[in-house]
């Protein structure tokens, strides 16, 4: 036998005999430890690759939030390389146009260069900057709530830029926009709790200290735009 099994189980065959029930038993059950054991293996590979890549990333940030809070004037440079995707894709899906959110997240970088030499990041770097996005975006909609309302039949609704942060990872092109036109159709401030918990993966707690309101509140908005959200993506597939 060539078989890892066959070759752990030579000293067992040598013993009882090639043809014995016992031999093919315990080979049967050696082949089955062999797979569950590579499975756990390959599993394990898995989540050692996406740790690494995690703490890389967790270092990074400690390291730009350090250079930052020392006066570093590239280290916003390098902040603006890391985050802009997300923070742009989050500011576009609140605010359903690309050049509005553009502007929200250079509002945000612009005012971190003003403040560089008394501001001090102390938390989480990418928490503070969702949350910065998330108000710029709210300042911006509150200036033009006199503007006509998006329609769910909207051509320019930007899709939602999902990645493996977000419970929405695996959906498909079609789906996205079907999401991103109900968002564009449910209150604001409900749409705004459901992206920072789903899109950027806060925590509610820290959803109802961004709208400055109570955990009770920040709880509601988020269950009946669930709730208006199911309905309206049931609506589109009928």
């Amino acid at each position: 036998m060539n078989s890892k099994a066959g070759y752990l189980a030579r000293p067992f065959l040598l013993v009882i005999g090639r043809n014995s029930a016992e031999y093919h038993n315990f080979y049967k059950k050696l082949k089955f430890c062999i797979r569950k054991t590579a499975l756990c293996l390959s599993y394990m590979h898995t989540v050692d690759c996406f740790l690494d890549r995690w703490r890389n990333l967790m270092v990074r940030e400690k390291l730009l939030m350090i250079r930052f809070n020392r006066g570093d004037c590239r280290a916003v440079r390098d902040i603006y390389a890391l985050h802009k995707d997300e923070l742009v894709s989050l500011a576009a899906a609140l605010l359903h146009d690309k050049t509005s959110a553009e502007d929200a997240v250079h509002d945000v970088f612009a005012k971190l260069i003003a403040q560089q030499q008394t501001l001090k990041i102390t938390k989480n770097l990418r928490s503070y900057l969702l949350t910065a996005v998330a108000n710029a975006a709210r300042q911006q909609y509150r200036s033009k709530s006199k503007e006509p309302k998006l329609s769910l039949d909207a051509e320019n609704i930007p899709e939602i830029d999902t990645n493996e942060r977000s419970d929405l990872s695996v959906i498909d092109h079609e789906q996205k926009l079907r999401l991103a036109k109900a968002l564009s159709a449910i209150p604001y401030d409900q749409r705004e709790v459901i992206l920072l918990r789903h899109f950027s993966g806060l925590k509610l707690k820290a959803i109802a200290i961004i709208q400055n309101v109570s955990n009770n509140t920040a709880q509601g908005r988020y269950r009946y735009g669930l709730e208006k959200l199911r309905l309206l993506l049931k609506k589109e597939l009928l």
